[in-house]
């Protein structure tokens, strides 16, 4: 496995800050955008709070938008920076959109869709790091767990062109 940043990085490369590119099939033009990293000295403090991938990842990109459709908007997925993904987990929880336990954390959202992505965050617990598909019509315990960490989730949803390899 790729580390984040070696990803973020192959990323920005192939597809530059606001690079745009052709999947195969009926996929439409799809747009990528990276923020810088969070700065070091912001990094300690997180790494106290969540896990070491997810904190990788705002290492790299501090927000970043995958497989973006700037067409029609209904397509790619949104990553949240720490702030916003803070902001968006109070919200949730106060809206009661989503039966979130009270360490998961809204890391980003599925453009044109009512999915997002969480990190169960809770300190020592044994499914701490997975990344679950949060879904608005179904209990918690029926989210998709659709990867051990961070880096496991972007590898494979890169790697499937954006597509939501868990519903095959």
């Amino acid at each position: 496995m790729t580390t984040i940043g070696a990803l973020v990085e192959r990323l920005r490369k192939e597809h530059g800050e606001a690079g745009s590119r052709q999947p195969a099939g009926d996929v439409p033009q799809t747009v990528f955008r990276f923020a810088p990293g969070i700065p070091a000295a912001a990094q300690e403090g997180l790494r106290k709070r969540y896990p070491a991938e997810l904190v990788d990842l705002w290492s790299a990109t501090s927000e970043a938008e995958l497989f973006l459709d700037p067409e029609f908007g209904q397509w790619g997925l949104k990553l949240y920076s720490p702030e916003t993904a803070e902001q968006e987990t109070r919200d949730i929880r106060h809206h009661e959109e989503l039966e979130l336990a009270p360490d998961d954390l809204v890391i980003g959202a599925f453009v044109g869709d009512a999915e997002v992505l969480v990190v169960r965050n809770a300190p020592g617990g044994r499914d701490r790091g997975k990344v679950v598909i949060g879904l608005p019509i179904d209990p918690r315990e029926d989210w998709p767990v659709v990867a051990d960490d961070v880096a496991a989730f972007l590898e494979r949803y890169v790697s499937a062109q954006g597509e939501k390899y868990w519903e095959n």
